[in-house]
C-alpha cells in the first residue's frame, strides 16, 4: 500500500511476542498524538519509522506536489517551501525537484515523475498529480568536481 509503513516481520527480531495487530496499534499510537508519551514503549518498527521520517525532506514551493509527497511519505516529514541550502539537504533523502548542485550532497533524490501526461497551466492537485500515473523514481547525484569547459 503506497505512503504505509511496510511492516517487515522477519528482518526485525526484537519482539518475538509481536503480531500485525499489535505492531499496527503501536505504530498508530506512535503516530498519534501521544507520540512523546509512548516513545519510551516504540517497538523496533516505530523507531525505524522515526529514522526513516528524520532522514527525509520534502523540497517544494508547490501545494499539490507537497500533499502529493507527504501521503507517500507521510505527514511528519519536514518540509522546506523555499530555498533550501545545502546545510538543509546535505546526507538526506530529499523528495522534490532541487539544483543539481544541491542533489549532489543529498544521499538520495526522490522525484516526482509522471507516467501520462502531467497537469500543466493550471493548479491542480494530488488527485490530479495520481491521475496523471505521478510516481516517486529514485536517483542519486554526484558531482565530478571538474569545469565543463
Amino acid at each position: 500500500m503506497r505512503g504505509s509503513f511496510p511492516l517487515d516481520f522477519a528482518s526485525c527480531p526484537a519482539d518475538p511476542d509481536m503480531t500485525p495487530e499489535r505492531a499496527a496499534v503501536d505504530l498508530a499510537t506512535y503516530k498519534g498524538e501521544v507520540a512523546t508519551q509512548t516513545a519510551a514503549r516504540a517497538t523496533a518498527w516505530g523507531l525505524k519509522e522515526a529514522a526513516r521520517i528524520a532522514r527525509h525532506l520534502i523540497v517544494s514551493r508547490h501545494p499539490a506536489t507537497v500533499e502529493f509527497l507527504r501521503r507517500e511519505l507521510g505527514a511528519k516529514v519536514q518540509v522546506i517551501s523555499g530555498d533550501a541550502t545545502p546545510d538543509d539537504v546535505r546526507g538526506r533523502i530529499v523528495a522534490g525537484n532541487i539544483p543539481l548542485c544541491l542533489a549532489a550532497v543529498a544521499a538520495e533524490i526522490l522525484s516526482v515523475e509522471f507516467t501520462r501526461t502531467p497537469p500543466r497551466g493550471r493548479e491542480y492537485n494530488a488527485a490530479d498529480m495520481v491521475a496523471a500515473g505521478a510516481e516517486l523514481r529514485r536517483y542519486t547525484v554526484s558531482a565530478l568536481g571538474i569545469k565543463a569547459w
